[in-house]
């Protein structure tokens, strides 16, 4: 987490949170946000890895808590990721680098009246074929987070 804020690794959109589509929305609408190259780090000492994604919104519901107006919206993505991850073994500096493609699902819970992100929730499922010193091997991703707002 430190990492990543203090590498600013997660991308932003303020003005379009949801995608460029997403403007006058409402409950049961649907739409669609392609990015591709977007360049992240893994972690600190990483060259840039490049995600490409095809995301699917849903606008599902609008709960009232705490006299708060929250939209409920969920996202499917379908990504693709060539990694590079610098890892550190006994002291030895290693690169992995490889492909993967996998899934991720993310629920968002967002302050309709202060247009905050109040929580997000992400699970990412990722499958591909990685190297290491000359030697390939295959190899699962699996990353679940919660991101919440502390105010």
């Amino acid at each position: 987490a430190f990492e990543a804020a203090y590498m600013d690794i997660y991308a932003k959109n303020f003005r379009y949170p949801f995608g460029n589509d997403a403007v006058d929305v409402s409950v049961g609408d649907k739409w669609s946000y392609f990015k591709d190259s977007i360049r992240v780090y893994i972690n600190m000492g990483s060259p840039p890895s490049l995600i490409s994604s095809k995301s699917s919104y849903t606008f599902k519901k609008v709960k009232k808590k705490r006299g708060k107006k929250i939209a409920i919206i969920e996202r499917q993505d379908s990504t693709m990721m060539e990694a590079y991850v610098v890892v550190d073994f006994l002291g030895e500096r290693r690169l992995i680098a490889g492909q993967a493609t996998g899934t991720t699902e993310m629920i968002f819970r967002w302050d309709i009246d202060a247009g905050k992100m109040l929580k997000v929730r992400v699970v990412s499922n990722l499958v591909g074929d990685f190297e290491m010193d000359e030697k390939k091997f295959p190899m699962k991703v699996f990353i679940r987070n919660i991101y919440k707002r502390l105010d």
